[in-house]
């Protein structure tokens, strides 16, 4: 799925640092890498913004993101390498739990199940 560092910039406006600054600690006592930059701290490590009408920015160098496609695929195959089958389509109409299973009558036919995972959207 390919998580790419790319870090975060909060710029923050007056009045709400003490949110920032709160929410930066609990990010650090879970052992997240935020900074709380001042005015003078923002503009020397991003020397391009604009920060007229700013308190300071709230800097995550370590945050990123993922493909979600690729990670939902990614899920799938260690799913189906456990045994699970993808039903696509497929209309649940009734889901009872009988004798330790589940038994779904779908407009697809009948299915019978040890676990299911409703994934609907």
């Amino acid at each position: 799925a390919g998580y790419r560092r790319v870090g975060y910039l909060f710029l923050v406006p007056p009045g709400r640092e003490a949110q920032f600054r709160a929410q930066g600690e609990m990010q650090r006592a879970l052992g997240a890498r935020v900074e709380w930059l001042g005015l003078e701290a923002t503009a020397a490590r991003f020397p391009y913004l604009a920060l007229r009408g700013l308190a300071g920015s709230s800097f995550g160098a370590d945050d990123g993101v993922v493909d979600p496609h690729g990670v939902t695929l990614g899920f799938l195959g260690a799913a189906r390498r456990h045994g699970a089958t993808l039903e696509l389509g497929c209309e649940v109409l009734e889901l009872r739990r009988t004798r330790g299973r589940w038994r779904l009558r779908t407009n697809q036919g009948e299915r019978e199940a040890d676990v299911v995972v409703n994934a609907a959207g």
